[in-house]
């Protein structure tokens, strides 16, 4: 039984990280199923983590990609609540590193900073680089949302020297991502353009695909605002990260994509291109409907119907 736990555990993390989505929470919510608080708690003193916890906090970014962020919130909560009354440093900092990446996924910078600090101060105590690393360069991404940028691209680039400084390749091209933000807000988005560039070669090179179709999306927008690029190249980026997001099951990320097309569709007066893209997509959605994401689609549908609606009365 213990070994069925731990190793369904494992496949659910190395399928989320390969953005096999679906798949992934299959595994982990078996699991769980599986666990026993009262017969397995020792197993986090056998393989560095509980493999509740570690499950929970694998299974809030899973469940976020797949477009329930309640869930996801809840199941990082309850990863978060378990890891502090076992009184496991490592497994503490399995599910902050996982907290903190759920925080800033939902956008909420203050709970990313405050996860990000309490990650900082247990790496510190711990002597570990690898947290200390993830901790730094949320806690940077963070300043960012506050507008302290130069402090922003210094704490980030911190963070990720000693993150890769351990060895650990998986999470670069997430990490990449947030310094990219970074310098965009910077107004360095060449800079940033390349950075995205070297996450998704990292990407490709390591099948870490989890966040492959953010990338793509990310990339297409920052096209879009350089005038060095063709806006058919940029188009074309975010319709690939809406297809490789559906490809993925991945609703969330599909939804933001087609949200940052449809955009460029009124832009370009296309305004039954943005029902196409976006009711469809908006009516899976059985939670989230306080999120930015669904928030901001519903909007573009809104404006889109209302421009649509005066120009048929004009005609």
């Amino acid at each position: 039984m213990s070994a069925e736990i731990v190793g369904k555990r494992i496949a659910g993390t190395g399928a989320f990280l390969r953005g096999e989505i679906a798949n992934a929470r299959e595994y982990l919510e078996r699991s769980l199923a599986l666990y026993d608080p009262q017969q397995h708690r020792a197993l986090a003193f056998l393989f560095a983590q509980d493999p509740r916890v570690a499950g929970l906090s694998v299974l809030s970014l899973t469940l976020f990609a797949l477009g329930y962020p309640e869930q996801a919130q809840a199941r990082s909560n309850e990863a978060l609540a378990d890891a502090r009354e076992l009184s496991h440093s490592n497994t503490l900092g399995f599910a902050l590193l996982y907290g903190c990446i759920l925080s800033q996924l939902r956008g909420d910078w203050r709970e990313a900073r405050d996860r990000a600090d309490s990650l900082i101060t247990l790496a510190r105590a711990q002597g570990s680089p690898h947290f200390l690393g993830a901790g730094k360069i949320v806690q940077g991404w963070t300043l960012g949302q506050t507008g302290e940028l130069p402090a922003a691209s210094t704490k980030v680039q911190e963070g990720l020297a000693s993150w890769q400084m351990t060895g650990a390749r998986f999470l670069v091209p997430y990490f990449l991502s947030l310094l990219a933000r970074v310098e965009t807000q910077s107004a360095g988005a060449k800079r940033a353009l390349d950075l995205l560039t070297d996450a998704l070669q990292r990407a490709r090179e390591t099948g870490e695909r989890w966040f492959e179709a953010e990338l793509h999306r990310l990339t297409g927008e920052l096209m879009l605002q350089l005038p060095a690029f063709d806006r058919a190249e940029g188009e074309a980026r975010l319709q690939h990260a809406v297809e490789l997001a559906r490809g993925q099951g991945a609703d969330l990320w599909e939804l933001r994509a087609a949200t940052s097309l449809a955009r460029l569709r009124i832009g370009q007066n296309r305004f039954g291109d943005v029902h196409h893209l976006l009711a469809p997509l908006c009516g899976k959605f059985a939670e989230g409907f306080a999120t930015t994401d669904l928030q901001s689609a519903q909007r573009l549908l809104r404006e889109a119907a209302g421009f649509d609606g005066a120009i048929k009365s004009s005609d």
